[in-house]
């Protein structure tokens, strides 16, 4: 009988069970994440607005642009909280020295110009890590631990000399 072939049998089955377990009750916060349900904030259609500094804005208010809060939840708390919201084409017409620019550099700049923090994606795998670290961990320490004991209590064996 070879007790470190059967633990090291145990420890493979006891982990499997683990992992399993880990990943079932884990399931739903990994569903939170946004590579599972996509980026639910920026699919929606206000994000594809440019906010404008409600004083320098140009045109009619309600057909050229819109006033709105900020849609980012970290830039609601800002001063200013609102903004003139414009479409890109109607940005384009209406202020000519962005007519030439990139949508992401003339977001760039109106972000600074208002002083709101630019669009923060955050961590897509932020609780998919914290499952996978509590799946994989705990096993891995358990079968260092025993590799441990079993290399320690191996030193205490009598070496049996023959002649």
């Amino acid at each position: 009988m070879n007790i470190k072939r059967g633990l090291f049998r145990l420890w493979l089955v006891m982990s499997l069970f683990w992992v399993i377990g880990v990943g079932v009750v884990g399931s739903g916060y990994i569903k939170s994440d946004k590579w599972w349900k996509g980026d639910e904030w920026w699919e929606k259609d206000p994000l594809a607005f440019l906010p404008v500094r409600c004083e320098d804005a140009r045109g009619t208010v309600n057909v050229d642009y819109e006033k709105l809060d900020a849609f980012e939840p970290w830039n609601q708390y800002r001063t200013p909280s609102t903004a003139c919201y414009f479409t890109i084409e109607k940005l384009r017409a209406l202020f000519p020295e962005y007519k030439d620019q990139s949508r992401e550099e003339i977001s760039r700049k109106l972000y600074d110009r208002i002083g709101w923090a630019p669009a923060f994606d955050g961590d897509r795998y932020e609780h998919t890590k914290i499952v996978s670290a509590v799946a994989i961990v705990p096993p891995l320490l358990l079968l260092i631990i025993g590799g441990l004991v079993g290399w320690a209590l191996a030193g205490f064996k009598s070496s049996a000399k023959t002649s």
